[in-house]
């Protein structure tokens, strides 16, 4: 039931609209800028060499996609290069991010006690009533929502005796969180962003937005990712993936090192190896 549940957030009629934000305004906080620079730190130019040059063949399905670089090809994790890709630019873009304003605007308590009800919530009995621990989550981010706006353009605002969300940021052109993994996401903020230091609380941020945006299968689910999914024309998930999410990948993303060695790029085949076999045949 509860999986019907999430399905029923993502299909619900969420009108989203685009508004912009200030671009180019100055961001020197030391953390912010610490962050960032980790981030090319950690780059490796072997790999962005592939990634800024690769060429999309095709998705295997929401996590796996098939690209070439040169000779070789290519098997893809997109679930991992999204995450990155979106933890990068909720960083990089930091203060500057522009909002995909949702309405009708949902309550942050019946998103948290949607997500309560979700096995990925890991809620037990010993964790204590549900209705208390989501106004745990509603109080934090009551309090938060000065800050979470004016950094990362998720916006809350009371309406009534109640706080709504009423805006997430806008981190790629033509692409939308898949509606159903909002509650979880919501609780998450709650419950893992460090909220008492500062560096921490952006990174750990960054993180949870990332995994929230990132393109990933859900079973019993058919996650989509472009704004049409709230009402409006609908876009085939695969063509997101591939004339969106890719085309950003390639632009903008500086992967880390770590990104051949634990499967985010798998080397399948050597084309001219390839081509010798089939000399052989």
């Amino acid at each position: 039931d509860t999986e019907d549940d999430a399905d029923k957030v993502a299909s619900e009629e969420h009108q989203v609209k685009t508004t912009g934000k200030q671009t180019g305004r100055q961001i020197s906080l030391s953390s912010v800028t610490e962050l960032r620079q980790a981030i090319l730190s950690e780059g490796s130019a072997e790999i962005t060499s592939i990634t800024s040059n690769l060429t999309f063949v095709g998705c295997v399905d929401r996590e796996l996609a098939l690209v070439q670089h040169s000779t070789r090809l290519y098997l893809a994790n997109t679930t991992r290069l999204s995450s990155l890709l979106f933890r990068q630019i909720v960083l990089q873009d930091f203060g500057n991010l522009s909002v995909l304003r949702l309405s009708p605007p949902p309550k942050v308590m019946d998103l948290a006690l949607l997500a309560l009800e979700q096995k990925e919530a890991g809620w037990s009995p010993g964790d204590g009533d549900k209705e208390e621990l989501a106004g745990h989550v509603v109080d934090l981010l009551q309090g938060k929502k000065e800050m979470l706006a004016d950094y990362f353009s998720l916006e809350f605002e009371m309406i009534g005796d109640c706080l709504h969300l009423t805006g997430l940021p806008l981190l790629l052109d033509d692409f939308c969180p898949w509606f159903g993994g909002l509650p979880v996401y919501i609780v998450r903020l709650a419950t893992e962003v460090d909220w008492d230091n500062e560096r921490l609380c952006f990174d750990t941020f960054a993180k949870e937005t990332a995994a929230f945006y990132s393109v990933k299968e859900k079973k019993g689910a058919q996650p989509r990712f472009d704004t049409g999914q709230h009402g409006g024309d609908m876009v085939d998930w695969k063509y997101t993936i591939e004339h969106v999410v890719y085309p950003a990948v390639k632009k903008t993303l500086v992967p880390p090192s770590a990104c051949l060695t634990d499967r985010t790029l798998l080397q399948v085949a050597s084309l001219p190896d390839l081509y010798k076999v089939f000399e052989r045949c």
